[in-house]
């Protein structure tokens, strides 16, 4: 952590992590998918697939958050800039478009 904050992290009580927190919740991303496929996934409480997928780790605790951003999108974005970002990114997405030309 930057040393400029670090006292006033502390003094707030704010959540830290340690680097094994963080790569505990990375691992859990790149190994867990649908639970008909694993049977050890450890992602309970998230839509499958679940790597990719937002994260918030605070204090060794790990929380996926996208899918309910996203389901939230139009209520924060509005529906209609909800609407054209879908559009924007089904273009992007599509294997057709090409950023060479």
């Amino acid at each position: 952590m930057v040393t400029g904050i670090e006292d006033g992290w502390y003094k707030h009580g704010l959540p830290v992590n340690e680097p094994m927190d963080v790569v505990t919740s990375f691992l859990i991303c790149v190994t867990s998918g649908p639970a008909e496929d694993n049977n050890n996934a450890k992602s309970t409480g998230s839509a499958a697939p679940f790597s990719g997928k937002i994260l918030y780790i605070a204090g060794g605790d790990t929380y996926e958050i996208e899918d309910n951003l996203q389901a939230l999108e139009p209520q924060w974005l509005g529906s209609e800039n909800s609407r054209v970002l879908k559009l924007g990114q089904a273009y992007l997405e599509d294997p057709s478009t090409s950023w060479a030309k």
